[in-house]
């Protein structure tokens, strides 16, 4: 019986090709649109889930009473260390790292590339896979790097590169050696080499690049991304002792009564960092896809009611023949399930076509079907299905209960009296339109102030530029050298040369307070280490005084540049009153004196208010 429900449903698909290339190309755009999102949210929930013991596995935090004084992501420098030593039966593992930004060479090949220094049991405490090398001694010697399949290529053309050397220009100015021990395979998304802006494929030793050392023994270093595995049975309240413990024992004061530690499993990170803005559009892209999927679904049932007429003597024919209601209803409903699945092969080959845009829209890579299967095909097959059912049974149970006598008169008399719920179907379509449509203007609205907000600095034609940042006098001659070399071209009209860009990385941040007044007092700053041609460059507006030496007059040391924030912070009723004002700064030797005030501008991301800051040069 079921074969011959879908042979005669074949023939009525065929006898009206018009109406069922509507239906399924209908059914297929929706369905192209819920896979391409379900294959994207699917990727986003596994983000983690593939590496080594996963489940034991949590990312330090930081909780701080002033958010200034450190980072959510990142905790204390030897905390991680410290509670494996001490606490082995609790703690199984741990892996922390500072990222960092350096030039890396290889004969004629530079670039500047984003590095780990981490601890030695990065590859064995993730499993990540590797191509050459051993994961359990790559990491031991300080002039050691292991570097992805991508890096080797990048730099060597080739991916067996085992003793193979790359160049890393430290922090004094200098070049160090460091020998290729491990070439790891491409690196899926997740939260160790992913967890910064910029996906990290470098990875070398702790302390083994000349100026950046020490981090991982100091205990006022609260930027150390730090992570930890539990061993088996043991659960994160298990630690709050033993890490109130450590803290009270290596923590300053300071530290002790504004700093609050806890553990998120890794698993969950991803989709709980930021506010949980992940999951957010994870809900918020499901609930679109949903919408998308069931205004198919309607103009499914609308259409077939509405050709019903075309259906309803040979329903007559049948029932008079001695057909049962739910013998039409099988019938009705084998037609919407063979739609729903032509529809379903159309809508795999609609998602090989448009998966490549879709991952230029969506800045990730979506799975191929081949590389999806068995799900690719197991869970296309059951929507298909399940829609066949959804968009089906409405329609397959209104027209079997047609009455026979008005069948054959070809009265719709019965479905007339239907007409309610079909109203409510057309009507909830142009609600879900409404929504859509006043989503986007939103959206565009946010887009274009995105675009044409003013941040306080003028941002168009500006080009940064990454140099060996070499603090050291000598290092600083060349960098300034460099910079006058580039004001003197015809092209360019400014040049500055700063630590920072307003790029949304902080630069450091310490305590600010006026001059006699007592250090507790002071306000947590943040600070930018540059060039007295800054303002100039940014076109950033001064308020009061001026910008160290930009426009007149020899260089004076001890000079210090706030803006209107920071000086509204410290009591200013005006920026002129700053000016000429003496300060002093947490971890400064001597006496500062305010040169200038700026306009507030937006150093980070829009999102966060404008916070004090402080200019150094």
């Amino acid at each position: 019986m079921i074969q011959n429900y879908f042979k005669i449903a074949w023939r009525n698909l065929l006898k009206r090709k018009f109406y069922s290339l509507v239906m399924i190309f209908g059914l297929s755009v929706g369905m192209t649109f819920t896979f391409l999102i379900m294959s994207y949210v699917w990727g986003e929930m596994r983000v983690n889930s593939d590496l080594r013991n996963a489940d034991n596995q949590y990312i330090v935090r930081s909780k701080w009473k002033n958010p200034d004084m450190g980072i959510d992501m990142a905790t204390l420098g030897p905390l991680g260390a410290t509670l494996k030593a001490d606490y082995p039966g609790l703690v199984a593992n741990f892996y922390r790292y500072d990222g960092i930004t350096v030039a890396v060479s290889k004969n004629d090949k530079h670039f500047r590339d984003e590095v780990q220094t981490g601890d030695s049991t990065l590859l064995v405490m993730y499993g990540f896979p590797l191509l050459h090398g051993d994961a359990k001694t790559a990491l031991n010697r300080s002039n050691s790097v292991a570097i992805t399949e991508e890096k080797a290529l990048k730099y060597f053309g080739r991916t067996d590169v085992l003793g193979e050397t790359l160049t890393l220009h430290n922090f004094i100015g200098g070049k160090q050696e460091f020998q290729v021990t491990a070439v790891l395979k491409t690196l899926g998304n997740n939260s160790v080499n992913n967890l910064l802006p910029k996906p990290v494929e470098i990875f070398i030793p702790l302390s083994s690049l000349d100026g950046r050392k020490g981090a991982e023994d100091n205990w006022d270093f609260p930027y150390m991304i730090t992570y930890i595995e539990l061993q088996n049975g043991i659960m994160p309240k298990d630690l709050q002792k033993p890490i109130a413990q450590t803290l009270a024992t290596h923590g300053s004061a300071n530290t002790k009564a504004n700093l609050e530690i806890y553990l998120t499993p890794l698993k969950e990170y991803y989709l709980d960092a930021n506010n949980g803005l992940v999951r957010k559009m994870i809900y918020t892209l499901s609930g679109v896809t949903l919408f998308i999927l069931l205004m198919a679904i309607v103009n499914f049932v609308n259409i077939s009611i509405g050709k019903s007429s075309s259906r309803l003597k040979e329903i007559g024919v049948r029932k008079v023949l001695g057909s049962q209601k739910m013998q039409l209803v099988g019938q009705f409903l084998a037609e919407s399930i063979i739609l729903a699945l032509l529809a379903m092969f159309l809508s795999i080959l609609f998602y090989e076509i448009s998966r490549g845009a879709f991952s230029d829209i969506l800045g990730k890579p979506l799975p191929s079907s081949l590389a999806l299967f068995p799900y690719s095909l197991v869970m296309p097959l059951f929507c298909a299905f399940l829609i066949g059912l959804m968009a089906g049974i409405y329609p397959a149970f209104v027209l079997s209960g047609i009455s026979s006598i008005d069948s054959m008169k070809g009265k719709l008399k019965s479905i007339r009296e239907n007409v309610l719920l079909r109203q409510g179907l057309v009507a909830s379509q142009f609600v879900i339109a409404l929504f859509v449509f006043a989503g986007a203007v939103v959206i565009a609205k946010q887009v274009d102030y995105f675009f044409n907000k003013n941040l306080g600095y003028n941002k168009e034609s500006l080009v940064s530029i990454a140099v060996p940042r070499d603090w050291t006098p000598e290092g600083l001659a060349k960098m300034e050298a460099i910079r006058d070399q580039l004001s003197q071209l015809k092209e360019v009209s400014n040049v500055s040369l700063s630590y920072e860009i307003p790029n949304g990385n902080n630069g450091g941040h310490t305590g600010l307070y006026k001059s006699g007044q007592d250090s507790t007092q002071a306000i947590h700053t943040q600070f930018v280490s540059t060039d007295e041609k800054y303002a100039d460059t940014y076109q950033i507006k001064i308020l009061a005084g001026k910008f160290f030496n930009a426009k007149q007059g020899a260089f004076q040391a001890n000079r210090i540049v706030l803006n209107q924030t920071a000086a509204k912070a410290l009591g200013f009723a005006n920026p002129q009153d700053a000016v000429g004002q003496q300060v002093r700064v947490h971890n400064v030797p001597g006496i500062l004196t305010v040169d200038g005030v700026s306009a507030d501008f937006n150093f980070a991301s829009m999102h966060q208010v404008i916070k004090p800051l402080g200019f150094f040069t």
